[in-house]
């Protein structure tokens, strides 16, 4: 009857990991590249060329190197220059890796299936652990609830198979705390170099995972006033050894010692008095640290990143600085409702049993965490943002379903009910998981929120398959990643309004006349415009031009909104008939 059991189990297992890598895999096939990833690719590939990280440094390099390890070995790589590209600011980078994937790259689909093997392992793995650490704390019942509604949640079905860092510092992040849980339990040698290993790979995936610095040096001076100390001080250098050479190898041992510069920059980023300096520079003169100067500039980018914040969209607001409430709302929008139901339950159950079960601080600690950082940031662009909470919720929600599970055939039964009804809006929503709303705002959800949550370019190849079928050789095109649709066939000339105004018709009736340029008179015809360039403002979205064409393509844009398009493509891209 065990060895039974056993069976079925490892069946369920395999079946829900089978499921989720054949499900990212397949959107490997129907999504295009999002727009982050083309510029991490790109990045990757002159990384691994030059062995020197120098562009797109706010993203630590970990993720691009190793997803662009088939391309590179498998093309030979010829990249632009990238000062050719530094006149234009902040659109240096994205034009700059346009070009360098035109230039060294024929086949769209086979560069996105290759880069896109390592993230759908590392979900893969996520998914395990997420498993495993539910069974070790929980029991057998909630590591496979917990592993169910993992495999079958809409945001990491969206963003798991993308070159990006969300899901790699979600997986660290879980695993970081998972790894200090299990030391808290029994202390050891071998858990505290894990914790070591995985902290300085979370730090190399994300600089948002410089946040569990804190609680590693808690760790530390543990060990230090640990009664037993002498038993594990010799772990400390090791400690201290271990996260470094992961940085400095990552950063292919480019290091230098930090001196003055270094010591203004952390007074900067911990918000210390300046009286500080002074101190700082004779620690470093007397104690050598090296570290990447890639690294630290890095660092510098994402602090100057999130003081200036960043051009958001909320529930038909703007704003630079965002909300503090942004993730809460995306969460309540974006999630399905069903799982969004056992998350507040979730979160509920657990500081209420905490008391009685010091477990469940496991979930409860890493949640409350993160979301205080997240919470006060000004870089609200996407509920992805968020992920490194999502395990801790999956598994809190996973006891409580598991608790209901325990009390005979018929709340059985109505979990499992409630566990098909998960999977069927999961199955009945792919491929177009990023852009996935909840049944709360259903097909307006690109009107509530915007960029990484609704378009981000994946729905370039949909939107050129359609016009094949359609026989649409050409578009105007005010679309995210549109220079993908050449690749694919498709003619295209930028959205650029040169007369736009109301006019009177019979009727008495006010009608928009538009007229726009176009290198082709054909693509004149039709106009596709995504979900996003519908509610960011083009100053978020376009090079520098003057405040009047702003203007004026806002008018136009504003029109649009409100207009029923002929037709909409993949979820995100909206095709109008303009004449």
């Amino acid at each position: 009857m065990e060895k039974a059991q056993f069976k079925t189990k490892k069946a369920i297992l395999f079946s829900l990991l089978s499921f989720i890598g054949l499900n990212l895999i397949l959107q490997v096939y129907f999504k295009s590249l999002t727009l982050d990833e083309q510029m991490h690719i790109a990045a990757g590939l002159s990384y691994l060329k030059d062995w020197k990280i120098s562009i797109n440094v706010e993203h630590p390099p970990l993720v691009k190197v190793i997803s662009s390890i088939f391309p590179y070995l498998a093309n030979e790589i010829s990249l632009p220059s990238y000062n050719d590209f530094k006149p234009y600011k902040g659109w240096s980078l994205l034009l700059w890796s346009i070009d360098s994937i035109k230039t060294n790259f024929s086949n769209l689909d086979l560069l996105t299936f290759e880069t896109r093997i390592f993230p759908i392992l590392l979900t893969l793995i996520l998914g395990y652990l997420i498993y495993k650490a539910a069974k070790e704390l929980f029991g057998e019942v909630v590591g496979l609830i917990a592993l169910f509604i993992y495999c079958f949640e809409p945001t990491f079905l969206g963003h798991g198979k993308l070159v990006h860092t969300d899901v790699p510092s979600a997986l660290f992040y879980f695993w970081y705390f998972y790894t200090l849980y299990k030391i808290y339990n029994k202390p050891c040698y071998k858990g505290f170099i894990y914790l070591s290993i995985i902290f300085g790979l979370a730090i190399v995936t994300k600089f948002s995972m410089l946040i569990l610095v804190p609680t590693y040096l808690f760790v530390v001076v543990n060990i230090i006033f640990k009664k037993d100390w002498k038993r594990y001080c010799g772990i400390l250098p090791l400690m201290a050894f271990i996260p470094w050479f992961i940085i400095a190898t990552v950063y292919f041992f480019r290091i230098s010692r930090l001196s003055e510069n270094e010591a203004r920059l952390l007074i900067k980023w911990l918000y210390l008095p300046t009286e500080c300096t002074t101190y700082l520079n004779y620690f470093f003169r007397y104690i050598p640290i090296y570290l990447p100067p890639a690294f630290l500039k890095g660092i510098d980018m994402v602090w100057e990143h999130n003081h200036l914040g960043h051009f958001a969209y909320l529930l038909g607001h703007h704003s630079q600085k965002g909300w503090w409430y942004y993730f809460p709302v995306a969460l309540c929008l974006k999630e399905n409702l069903l799982i969004l139901i056992v998350f507040f339950l979730g979160l509920v159950y657990a500081p209420i049993k905490v008391l009685k079960d010091k477990k469940f601080l496991f979930i409860i600690f890493p949640i409350f965490y993160y979301s205080m950082f997240a919470f006060t940031s000004h870089i609200n662009i996407g509920i992805r943002h968020y992920l490194p909470v999502f395990p801790f919720l999956i598994i809190g929600a996973s006891i409580f379903l598991e608790r209901i599970f325990n009390r005979g055939n018929w709340p059985r039964l109505a979990i499992l009910i409630f566990l098909f009804l998960i999977a069927f809006e999961t199955v009945r929503t792919f491929p177009h998981y990023i852009s996935y709303f909840n049944q709360l705002v259903g097909e307006n959800g690109w009107r509530m929120l915007s960029d990484s949550n609704t378009e981000w370019g994946q729905d370039i190849k949909e939107l050129a398959r359609f016009c094949h079928r359609k026989n649409i050789k050409f578009l105007q095109v005010y679309a995210l990643n549109a220079w993908l649709l050449p690749y694919y066939g498709i003619g295209i000339s930028l959205f650029r309004p040169i007369k736009a105004s109301f006019v009177e018709t019979p009727g008495n009736n006010k009608k928009l006349f538009l007229l726009l340029e176009g290198e082709n008179k054909e693509a004149a015809h039709y106009l596709a415009l995504g979900a996003s360039c519908l509610t960011l403002p083009p100053q978020a979205l376009l090079p520098l031009i003057n405040f009047a064409k702003y203007q004026q393509i806002e008018r136009v844009i504003s029109e649009f909104r409100s207009k029923e398009p002929w037709t909409k493509v993949g979820k995100t891209i909206f095709l109008y008939k303009i004449k």
